[in-house]
């Protein structure tokens, strides 16, 4: 996967249209995304993040604070991410339920939560998903990571990552255990053992019968 352009607008601290071009940056190789604090360096890493999946690892279980609190009612909330994957080029648009004035009437009413793929073809964007729960499928086969997978092994998320350079010995080898999921190599490692355990009581026991069989002969 490759990120080719970050759009962001009425998200995080972020009220007016922002754009990032990451192949600005392609011939680098590696970038720094640099600034003071609070201008806004992890909600660039929240954009991608929210746009490929629906969510934030800084706002796990509160998307509605997505929107950013600079924003007037009528102003929208949209981020766009475009990407290559496999060799195709995608687009996909997604903005968080918030609350707007109604178009009719006094009061507010909710927007709902939605999301756009588009594939790039022969130079024009094609729609291929128009609905959060079509387009969060479509992006699991295309990225071949949820979203979880994604945190762990792709964006670390901040908090993980200071206390990661904070933690003791055991403690650091317990949270690399949390963050890339080694749990499964942990079962196939202990599996391992105990078949091995198991062979050496094998053998010893078929060599225990190879030593009777021969002083009775």
């Amino acid at each position: 996967m490759r990120l080719h352009r970050l759009e962001l607008e009425g998200f995080g601290p972020f009220r007016e249209r922002q754009v990032v071009d990451f192949d600005a940056f392609a011939a680098d190789g590696i970038f720094l995304i640099a600034g003071r604090t609070g201008a806004g360096k992890s909600s660039v890493l929240d954009g991608v993040c929210f746009a490929l999946y629906g969510g934030a690892p800084r706002y796990d279980g509160v998307e509605k604070r997505l929107r950013s609190d600079h924003c007037a009612p009528d102003d929208p909330t949209n981020v766009m991410v475009e990407f290559s994957a496999a060799g195709t080029r995608w687009r996909v648009n997604r903005s968080p339920e918030y609350e707007r004035p109604k178009h009719r009437g006094p009061g507010l009413t909710a927007e709902p939560h939605r999301a756009q793929l588009d594939e790039l073809v022969d130079g024009a964007w094609i729609g291929r998903a128009a609905r959060p729960v079509d387009v969060a499928r479509e992006l699991d086969e295309i990225l071949g990571l949820n979203q979880q997978q994604f945190l762990q092994v792709i964006l670390l998320a901040q908090g993980r990552f200071a206390e990661f350079l904070l933690a003791k010995n055991d403690d650091r080898q317990r949270l690399l255990r949390k963050l890339f999921g080694t749990r499964t190599y942990e079962d196939y490692q202990s599996a391992l053992e105990q078949r091995r355990k198991d062979s050496e009581r094998a053998l010893a026991s078929a060599e225990d019968g190879v030593l009777l069989l021969l002083g009775e002969a």
